[in-house]
């Protein structure tokens, strides 16, 4: 189980790779891509996307991209140290809303909120692994 979301400790990320492009997420042991790409995808293309950036990258779970919000932050609700440029918007998961296969769950970084929406919507990125 991951713990629930709460304002982010300095000490709990740490940059990864060349150029400080992932961060390690000491508390999860997950490795997320720092910067995102600015396209915006539907659901499908969001899934598509990070598996194939290879070595292991896909689509995070609800769960798992609720980790990364800060709730000591708004506009955007995230550590803008960490995650600098995150844009103010509307990030998919990989997570499908169980009653209605049509739609998945999101996170909203403006405020840390999550809502579902139609899978065919284009938002926000961000890989993990």
């Amino acid at each position: 189980m991951l713990p629930p979301a709460g304002p982010c400790p300095a000490t709990r990320f740490g940059m990864e790779g060349s150029g400080d492009a992932n961060v390690r997420d000491r508390d999860t042991g997950l490795t997320w891509q720092r910067s995102v790409d600015p396209t915006m995808r539907s659901w499908d293309e969001a899934i598509a996307y990070c598996v194939g950036l290879g070595g292991g990258w896909r689509l995070p779970s609800l769960t798992e991209l609720q980790t990364i919000i800060d709730d000591g932050r708004i506009y955007p609700a995230i550590d803008v140290v960490t995650f600098p440029d995150t844009p103010k918007v509307v990030f998919w998961t990989s997570t499908p809303r169980a009653d209605d296969p049509g739609t998945a769950w999101y996170v909203d970084f403006f405020y840390g909120a999550t809502d579902a929406d139609i899978i065919s919507r284009a938002y926000a990125v961000r890989c993990v692994r």
